[in-house]
């Protein structure tokens, strides 16, 4: 599981992380997140490869695609039952109104199938 510290910014190199844990200058500096600890040298003063600290693109809510796409999945069958039912009345008013919504409820579940993820899920997590 992961965490996100909201108004965080990315530090530059490990030194102005507030992650490193650096207070006891007997010992090497230490990342409290890998634990991994750092020379006093460059390291300390760029980020290390294995930092696992992400920056987020700049996005709107997060929000549980799955549960959206389920519920769109539900309109799109709603709007195709009602395609059948009127499907054979002499007015077609209703069936097209209703094959309208059917196309547009279906493409706005394919446009939540495809709509970028910002964050991964994690293993166990699917």
């Amino acid at each position: 599981m992961s965490i996100i510290i909201q108004g965080m910014e990315m530090p530059a190199e490990c030194s102005s992380c507030p992650m490193c844990d650096d207070l006891n200058r007997d010992i090497m500096p230490a990342c409290n997140v890998t634990g991994e600890r750092m020379a006093m040298g460059n390291h300390y003063y760029e980020r290390l490869d294995s930092c696992p600290l992400i920056e987020l693109p700049p996005h709107g809510d997060l929000i549980d695609r799955n549960k959206l796409y389920e519920k769109t999945a539900d309109w799109e069958a709603q709007a195709l039952h009602m395609v059948e039912v009127t499907m054979h009345d002499e007015d077609t008013t209703e069936w097209r109104k209703w094959s309208t919504v059917l196309r547009e409820r279906s493409a706005f579940k394919f446009d939540v199938a495809d709509a970028p993820v910002i964050i991964p899920t994690e293993r166990g997590e699917e």
